[in-house]
């Protein structure tokens, strides 16, 4: 009784008028999928001009490698304007499931694979955190940048526990919040209804076009318009190399006066299973022939055909040697907020996506596993949301922002995601000087990977003066306010970061002169720094040849770097290395004299004279080389230190 009580409910929860008029509408999209007059490529923005290009109807693409450098700066510079007044928030598309990968977590919080054992959403809240310390250097202002996560029903409670369980990362809990997208039932190829067990219909989450609703329906746009919020950067939670809140995709919609923008690249390979960027027209040539007998022109509007809509002609048809439709949506999209209520107030086409969903076999009862695709799942796609959205543009990025993690194997796996990105860690520590031994190139494998963590670069800053010595792969370039727990892999070197995070709060420069007084400490005990740190590289090298496991703290340039805070002082104006300096030079005076009065002769003279020495060439030291020596010194401490932050327990498992 309680089971058919529940079939019941579920279709009490189901308006069967609107799943009829949404399959129609799905079968629709598939009709017109056929008729490539429907579709043409974007129009080509050209920025070289002295005026800037007009925006017209459809979709409109600029390419970033076609564009100046001061040009490219000048967006950056605008969408950090909108970041600093607070008026960009983020949007993370995690409603989906991940049957397809055969895994009962959602996605965003599994170990994917990466050395450091962090989720998609732990990368995706350091790079928020990053953000806002990037926001914090350039306003001297603490940032906070809402972040709007929307889940489905049955994932909701375990996003929340995870990032209870880890105190959301770091971010602040009231900026993360958490909303539910619809659901739509499962049907058959002709329509009908399935179930999934015996009292129960078979349902999924709407697809990621549910956002506009969904918004509206959980109070996410009040809140959004409370906190004043402008501008919206929406993006998938597979994609791995997710630049969260891009300045330069946040400017460029800015300074295009756009209401809604979308992120591509360029699509190679006339099989990859990604949508693409195009101008739609809302009739067919011949209702426009009839249109154009009345003087009136089709309507243009920007979208994406999606691959399994796009005809088989407009998938390899090439135009000067590439494909005709050849920018790829990376599922990056950017809306104003003052258009959100328009569009999930529309009427989205729905689309049918083919799919093997298990059932059970009203016939028999039996729950079965078909080898064929079975069903529909139909659902809405963000970008049909430029329908009712009048200037479009489209910006072409680096292959390198696009690492999605949708199959098992090959090129869209994790492991195809790990490689993707370990290859652009390692062009960033390449750019910024770093060598690698043997000119290995980083890949998926364990023992070649390269990370560098979200917390010490966002994209490629800051590494610059960190790498005096060849490195070896696999590597990972970690944050001072990180675990020393994390990454334990046999062989792996950790490079450690002076460039951590929220550089202007007490704690941060507190940990940044500990590192400097715990170098000037074993300094002193050493008799000099020149000669002193010598011997503690001898150490360290000593050690490293032992086998032991090989742990850096570099950044010769770090502590002058000119963004970086200042050096704190006391009421006297000297800073820490000053006072230590005269404490180690009274401490040396007091020794003398005790000398002198023990009358131990010539060797007591020679002592003095070798302690004099050595605090000249301690004084002669520049600040880089200080900060060199204790990144040396680091290395050979052993064990728990008071001066030194305390290992942290890793994220909790989903």
């Amino acid at each position: 009784e309680e089971e058919k009580e529940a079939l019941d409910d579920d279709f009490d929860e189901i308006n069967l008028e609107q799943l009829r008029e949404s399959f129609v509408s799905a079968m629709d999209q598939l009709d017109l999928s056929d008729d490539i007059h429907l579709y043409e490529p974007p129009r080509l923005l050209n920025w070289a001009m002295k005026k800037p290009p007009v925006i017209t109807a459809g979709a409109n693409v600029t390419v970033t490698s076609q564009v100046s450098d001061r040009k490219l700066l000048e967006w950056t510079n605008a969408g950090f304007t909108k970041l600093c007044a607070a008026q960009v928030a983020l949007v993370m598309l995690a409603g989906g499931d991940s049957d397809h990968l055969h895994v009962s977590a959602p996605l965003p919080l599994i170990d994917i694979g990466l050395s450091s054992k962090k989720s998609i959403l732990q990368v995706v809240a350091e790079r928020v955190r990053r953000l806002e310390h990037l926001i914090f250097r350039r306003t001297k202002r603490v940032a906070s940048i809402p972040v709007y996560v929307m889940v489905n029903k049955a994932n909701a409670g375990r996003f929340e526990k995870y990032l209870q369980e880890n105190e959301f990362f770091g971010l602040r809990e009231q900026d993360v919040q958490i909303f539910v997208q619809n659901q739509c039932p499962l049907v058959d190829k002709d329509g009908q209804l399935i179930l999934d067990q015996k009292y129960r219909i078979a349902h999924q989450p709407n697809g990621n076009g549910g956002l506009f609703r969904a918004l509206m329906d959980d109070g996410m746009l009040q809140d959004m318009k409370s906190r004043g919020v402008a501008q919206l950067h929406v993006f998938a939670c597979d994609n791995l190399s997710t630049k969260v809140g891009d300045p330069l995709f946040l400017g460029f919609n800015t300074i295009c006066e756009a209401q809604g923008g979308i992120k591509v690249v360029e699509r190679l390979s006339p099989d990859e299973l990604v949508g693409a960027l195009s101008t739609k027209r809302d009739c067919t040539k011949e209702e426009e022939a009839l249109l154009a007998k009345r003087g009136q022109a089709p309507r243009l509007r920007a979208g994406v055909i999606e691959w399994h809509e796009m005809p088989e002609d407009a998938k390899r048809r090439k135009d000067r040697e590439q494909l005709r439709f050849a920018f790829a949506n990376t599922c990056q999209y950017c809306f104003n907020v003052d258009v959100i209520k328009s569009i999930a107030e529309s009427t989205q086409p729905w689309h049918a996506v083919e799919d093997v969903i298990p059932h059970v076999d009203l016939a028999t009862g039996v729950r079965v596993v078909p080898a064929l695709p079975n069903a529909y799942r139909l659902s809405l796609f963000a970008a049909d949301g430029f329908d009712v959205v009048n200037r479009v543009v489209g910006l072409q990025v680096a292959a390198s922002e696009f690492a999605p993690i949708k199959d098992l194997v090959g090129e869209r796996s994790a492991g195809g995601a790990i490689a993707r990105l370990a290859i652009l860690h390692q062009g960033w520590i390449t750019e910024a000087g770093g060598r690698f031994c043997e000119d290995n190139v980083a890949s998926e494998k364990p023992s070649m990977r390269c990370e560098v963590s979200p917390l010490v670069s966002y994209w490629g800053e800051d590494l610059g003066g960190q790498f005096r010595e060849a490195v070896s792969l696999p590597l990972m370039v970690m944050s001072l306010q990180e675990s020393q727990g994390q990454a334990v892999d046999g062989g792996l070197h950790r490079e450690m970061s002076l460039h951590c995070l929220d550089t202007g709060t007490p704690e941060a420069r507190a940990l940044e002169e500990a590192e400097v007084m715990l170098t000037a400490r074993q300094i002193g005990s050493a008799r000099g720094s020149a000669r002193g740190a010598q011997a503690a590289v001898e150490t360290e090298q000593k050690a490293e040849g032992q086998g032991e496991t090989q742990l850096h703290f570099v950044g010769a340039k770090a502590l002058m770097h000119e963004e970086m805070p200042a050096t704190p002082r006391d009421d006297a104006g000297r800073t820490p290395w000053e006072i230590l300096e005269e404490q180690e030079r009274a401490a040396a005076l007091g020794e003398q004299h005790q000398d002198a009065d023990q009358d131990e002769g010539p060797q007591a003279q020679q002592q003095e004279e070798e302690a004099n020495g050595d605090e000249v060439s301690q004084e002669s030291l520049p600040a880089w080389e200080k900060a060199r020596i204790a990144g040396k010194l680091r290395g050979v401490l052993t064990g728990a230190h008071p001066l030194l932050p305390a290992p942290g327990k890793p994220p909790a498992a989903p």
